[in-house]
């Protein structure tokens, strides 16, 4: 397969969100770069452009005949901190590092990585895919059908499915007064290390009895394929842990 690769600058002036659409090919963002630029990797028969509509910067890369197979293109962009970022990507990962105002990803065939970065919101969407969230804290709404979940070292207010796939939890900071879901339908629920400084009012139901808890401080009861897991606070943070399959949690 042949391949070639564009380097160019990119002028943000004025930029507020940066989309970009491609195929076959990594999507890779790095930001807090004092020189934007963008290096794209040209595979078979294949093309890329980027276009400025108002505030918003657009990149795509494009398919020239007929086929996908063999063909694509790989972005990597080194871009201002605090955008606004929308990212999608077939039969290829999508990875970000950095600051980011919000993100939103979706790809199929593909994994998503996000680390170190705090936007405000963040929507991921993984087909065929495996999502990792390292050293975040935002309101995550995050699926994956089918694929695994992991988020570590990161907190805020969560929203997961799995369906069917697998979700593990490390290290999680619940933000307090919300409501936290995390679902895997089929698929295991493990949690390693979580906390909740306003409090917790914990819910875990199983197909797999018997549930795991261990959570030393806190109110732990368990009966069957339900859990109960509590301690008092100014303003408890809510967790719903649903799973056909295993679930298991320690603090």
């Amino acid at each position: 397969m042949t391949a070639s690769t564009d380097r160019s600058a990119l002028d943000l002036t004025g930029i507020t969100a940066v989309e970009v659409a491609t195929f076959g090919g990594e999507l890779s963002v790095v930001t807090g770069a004092e020189s934007p630029h963008v290096e794209a990797t040209v595979y078979g028969n294949a093309t890329w452009s980027v276009e400025r509509v108002g505030s918003l910067l657009y990149l795509v890369g494009k398919k020239r005949g007929f086929f996908y197979m063999g063909n694509g293109v790989s972005f990597r962009l080194w871009l201002p901190d605090h955008l606004a970022l929308k990212l999608a990507n077939v039969s290829a990962d999508i990875r970000v590092r950095g600051d980011v105002r919000s993100l939103t990803a979706n790809v199929v065939h593909g994994g998503i990585e996000v680390r170190a970065s705090n936007p405000a919101e963040v929507k991921l969407r993984a087909v065929h895919g495996r999502v990792v969230v390292h050293g975040v804290t935002s309101k995550f709404d995050i699926v994956a059908t089918p694929g695994d979940v992991r988020v570590v070292n990161s907190g805020g207010e969560l929203k997961i499915t799995a369906t069917p796939g697998n979700v593990r939890l490390e290290q999680v900071l619940l933000a307090p007064g919300r409501s936290h879901t995390v679902n895997a339908s089929p698929g295991n629920i493990e949690v390693v290390g979580i906390h909740a400084p306003g409090g917790l009012d914990l819910r875990g139901k199983t197909t797999h009895a018997p549930i795991t808890a261990e959570m030393p401080g806190y109110d732990v009861r368990t009966k069957g394929n339900r859990a109960h897991i509590k301690r008092d606070g100014p303003n408890p943070a809510s967790l719903t842990l649903e799973a056909v399959g295993r679930l298991s949690i320690e603090g």
